[in-house]
């Protein structure tokens, strides 16, 4: 007797059997790929919204402590040192954060840290300009969340701080798990890409020669208006659709 014959009385031909296991082998390499991504998303996506809180309670904080918002303090201590010096220490002081890198050690033309850390744009190409965040190392908080410091303001909102929100680790891109936040003169946190009273007029700059971007597109290749979205997980472009699920 034929072994196909004796796996058909239990039911199954081992051609069947085989064809099955060929079945759920694509299956799953379809699926699982797309299943991780998703749940990279996630995880990315409540990191966003942690270090959006804490940068929050952070202002809250600060601004009960010295009476006066972080960004008139990083208003006032603006000058040589600047968000290099005065501005971002009092901010490490507060975080419970560490010194991550100095800036002798971030080569802010190519935004390699130590080649360890290569920031991309939102597309996953290598971006040719940097228009925030150039002048500082990173910190690192408790989570291994960094973050880095535009200079101080000296007319509007500022200081600038990016933040990659799951640190060294990858993808490392702009609007993705790289976002840029901003402090206010009344106290709060705003992504980049929000309009609010304090800010430059359209078209105008900080006083520093800063625009505060809106632009959060793949077309447009850098993403630094991107946290806006992320924050309210609608899609750049097409409000129907979400920023977490359908636009990354």
């Amino acid at each position: 007797m034929s072994r196909e014959i004796i796996f058909k009385k239990n039911g199954f031909t081992l051609s069947e059997v085989l064809i099955t296991i060929v079945i759920i082998g694509i299956i799953a390499a379809i699926t699982i790929p797309e299943l991780n991504q998703n749940i990279m998303k996630k995880d990315l996506e409540s990191r966003f919204l942690k270090a959006y809180s804490g940068l929050n309670q952070f202002s809250e904080k600060f601004f009960f402590n010295e009476g006066i918002s972080f960004t008139e303090y990083c208003s006032r201590t603006a000058g040589a040192s600047g968000a290099v010096g005065t501005c971002l220490n009092k901010f490490i002081s507060y975080y419970n954060t560490s010194g991550y890198a100095s800036k002798d050690t971030w080569n802010t033309q190519t935004e390699n840290l130590d080649n360890k850390y290569s920031l991309k744009n939102i597309s996953g190409t290598q971006p040719k300009v940097f228009g925030y965040c150039d002048n500082t190392g990173f910190v690192s908080d408790l989570s291994g969340t960094l973050y880095k410091f535009n200079d101080p303001p000296l007319l509007y909102n500022g200081p600038v701080v990016c933040v990659d929100v799951n640190g060294i680790k990858g993808p490392n891109r702009i609007g993705f798990d790289y976002f840029l936040f901003v402090f206010t003169k009344d106290n709060r946190v705003i992504p980049m890409g929000t309009d609010d009273k304090n800010n430059p007029p359209d078209g105008q700059t900080d006083g520093s020669g800063m625009e505060f971007s809106k632009e959060c597109s793949k077309t447009g290749n850098i993403g630094w208006g991107c946290a806006y979205f992320a924050l309210k997980n609608i899609h750049p472009q097409n409000k129907s659709k979400t920023y977490w699920g359908d636009f990354l």
